[in-house]
């Protein structure tokens, strides 16, 4: 277990060293007064608001400060900092700031207007993100760190690799919503994203609605379940866990346990983020805009579907008692190959048409589509130890089992071969000592089998825990597969979903 600290860039007036940050100028000057700006700030206690002040992170008083802080708290044993309520809504854009941070390059023509307004808001942000990522990286220079923001600017996402749509509320109409601000979070480069599952505020979910809420959020970079409902008093109240409702709890598991599987696929998108800017969540019309159909309303809103990488097409449940979903399959050209449903009846459909799938939620769940000719890497479908990790405190099982789930074309591809390449890293190394890897499957097939080819480059010096690779076939396809000289690869047990599955190496 990893513990994450929550702290807000302000202090009550009744914090122990609020009158030392007072003195020492690390708060916003109110220009009416000449003195250090007061408000009105939340969490004096549950649902209470007390005064206090904000941090200024442009003098050097207040931004050392709070790198100090956070430091101290790696040093005592908190391994991520979660930078809260930093979107700075303060109550006069007419407070000034100290800019006398060494590090600060100011504009020539900013030096005179020490006024927060809105590009102080945003420079607070983005140095509130720098100053909690400074200090993890210098007290722990060999390890990557981990900063979960609430508000952020384009620089921001340099400090902070995660951030969430903030306070939700408990609604069907909230989870089918948050779909497109993900994509659009993705646009703008925050791209590990996602939402409080089952709403932050608000009423508790229904059953169905929670259930719902799950099996949407496993197929986003961020998936956590989060809230702060008060109770009629103010104070706080319920809290929604995964096993609140016993009679849905096997089906919750078994949600999250796919979600521990799927991380090697996830992984890789968020690395391939870091490499070349891609959000591993993408509008359905993302490599399809010569559909017109990806430019209608329905589709073009991206609050029902939306691309998880090249290979999964996600749709969704939006509404209470529903057993059917309709989902919009894209096709770029003519030769596109159409999709695999992953749930019950398993069918091949055709790219280019809307198609009506089967979706009860204490059933098959929501929809999701592979690509034919894709491919995704998962894991265990447990908690399991980073490669780069040098101690095992829990007792974690290692990440050594790796598979690929394969949607191959139904019948002869003539000869066409199918390539996926997913990168993988020891999970821990700070940027300057990160070493990725590339892993590339390709397959090929007749009526009867399916070729396959594995090449594993590891040059940067990363090597996986895993050594073997098992390929797994879409359920119901019956065929063999070989490596690409034709020879059988061994046959080993079926999954639980009854999927054959190959030992490849």
């Amino acid at each position: 277990m990893r513990l994450i600290a929550n702290v807000k860039p302000y202090v009550l007036a009744n914090h122990p060293e609020y009158e030392k940050l007072k003195d020492a100028g690390a708060l916003f000057t109110d220009p009416h007064t000449k003195k250090n700006a007061t408000t009105r700030l939340w969490s004096a206690g549950g649902g209470e608001n007390g005064e206090g002040g904000h941090i200024d992170f442009t003098s050097a008083a207040g931004f050392k400060w709070w790198y100090d802080g956070v430091k101290k708290l790696r040093q005592q044993g908190i391994d991520c900092i979660w930078n809260d309520n930093n979107e700075y809504t303060i109550t006069d854009d007419e407070w000034e700031c100290a800019l006398d941070l060494p590090s600060l390059d100011i504009p020539d023509n900013a030096k005179g207007r020490p006024q927060v307004g809105l590009w102080g808001r945003g420079l607070h942000t983005e140095l509130h993100g720098k100053a909690s990522h400074d200090a993890l990286v210098d007290n722990d220079p060999h390890l990557r760190p981990f900063i979960l923001t609430r508000s952020a600017t384009a620089g921001t996402m340099r400090y902070a690799c995660s951030s969430w749509s903030g306070d939700n509320v408990t609604s069907w109409s909230n989870m089918r919503g948050a779909n497109a601000l993900s994509l659009t979070a993705g646009m703008c480069l925050m791209q590990c994203y996602g939402h409080d599952i089952g709403g932050f505020e608000g009423p508790q979910p229904s059953p169905e609605l929670l259930l719902r809420w799950v099996q949407q959020g496993i197929y986003s970079s961020r998936f956590a379940i989060n809230c702060f409902k008060t109770g009629e008093d103010n104070s706080i109240g319920d809290v929604i866990e995964p096993w609140m409702y016993p009679e849905i709890t096997h089906l919750v598991r078994k949600t999250i346990k796919r979600r521990y599987a799927l991380i090697p696929y996830i992984y890789s998108l968020m690395l391939k983020s870091h490499l070349e800017a891609v959000p591993p969540q993408r509008w359905t019309g993302w490599g399809y805009e010569a559909d017109p159909e990806v430019w209608t309303r329905e589709v073009l809103d991206g609050e029902t579907q939306y691309w998880l990488g090249d290979a999964l097409l996600i749709g969704g449940v939006f509404e209470p008692g529903q057993s059917k979903a309709s989902v919009y399959l894209p096709k770029a050209t003519q030769e596109d190959e159409g999709y695999v449903n992953t749930n019950s009846p398993y069918e091949y459909l055709p790219a280019g048409k809307w198609v009506a799938l089967d979706a009860e939620w204490h059933g098959a769940g929501i929809p999701v589509l592979a690509k034919v000719g894709s491919a995704i890497p998962v894991g265990r479908d447990v908690q399991v130890l980073s490669p780069g990790e040098v101690v095992n405190p829990a007792d974690l099982p290692l990440d050594d089992f790796r598979a690929v789930e394969i949607f191959p074309p139904k019948g002869d591809s003539e000869g066409k071969w199918y390539e996926n390449v997913w990168y993988e890293d020891d999970g821990v190394s700070s940027v300057t000592k990160n070493k990725i890897s590339c892993y590339t499957l390709a397959y090929s097939t007749t009526t009867s089998d399916v070729l396959v080819r594995f090449k594993r480059d590891e040059a940067s010096g990363f090597e996986t825990p895993w050594k073997n690779l098992v390929v797994v076939l879409p359920s119901g396809d019956v065929r063999v597969v070989t490596d690409e000289q034709g020879n059988g690869l061994p046959d080993i047990e079926r999954d639980a979903q009854g999927r054959k599955r190959f030992q490849l190496g």
